[in-house]
C-alpha cells in the first residue's frame, strides 16, 4: 500500500528561523510558491510561513511571523488515509517528517488523490 513518503515533494522552500519575512517572501515568489518550510540546520521542522505572515513588515525575523510547529504526519501513514483526512480539514497538503522532526516534504492531497485511483 502506497505511503505518504511515497507522495512527498522533497523540492519545497526552505527557510532559517534566523531570515527576514522580506528575505524570504521574494524568494519563495520567484519560485512560484506561497509558502515556506521554517527548519533549523538539522533539517527539524519548526514553522511554516505562509498567508497573512508573508505579508509582515520585509524585516521581521521569520520565527516571529511563522506558524509554530505546524502539523505534521510520518512517511508511514498510508496515503489514502491521508488524502480523506485532509479532504475532512479542507486543506491541500501536509508536512511529511521523521520521528525525529526532520522534514522529507511535502504531501500533495489532490496529487496523491489522482495517483490512488484506479486507472480504467
Amino acid at each position: 500500500m502506497p505511503r505518504a513518503s511515497d507522495f512527498a515533494r522533497r523540492d519545497i522552500p526552505l527557510c532559517s528561523p534566523t531570515e527576514s519575512v522580506g528575505e524570504v517572501r521574494g524568494r519563495i515568489k520567484a519560485a512560484g510558491s506561497d509558502r515556506v518550510v521554517v527548519v533549523n540546520d538539522a533539517g527539524v521542522v519548526l514553522g511554516l510561513l505562509s498567508g497573512r505572515a508573508l505579508e509582515s513588515v520585509a524585516d521581521t525575523p521569520v520565527e516571529e511571523a511563522m506558524d509554530p510547529a505546524p502539523v505534521t504526519f510520518r512517511p508511514d501513514t498510508l496515503a489514502h488515509e491521508l488524502v480523506h483526512h485532509l479532504e475532512r480539514a479542507a486543506v491541500h497538503t501536509a508536512l511529511i517528517t521523521d520521528a525525529d522532526g526532520v522534514l522529507i516534504g511535502v504531501f500533495g492531497r489532490d496529487e496523491a488523490r489522482t495517483a490512488l485511483q484506479p486507472h480504467d
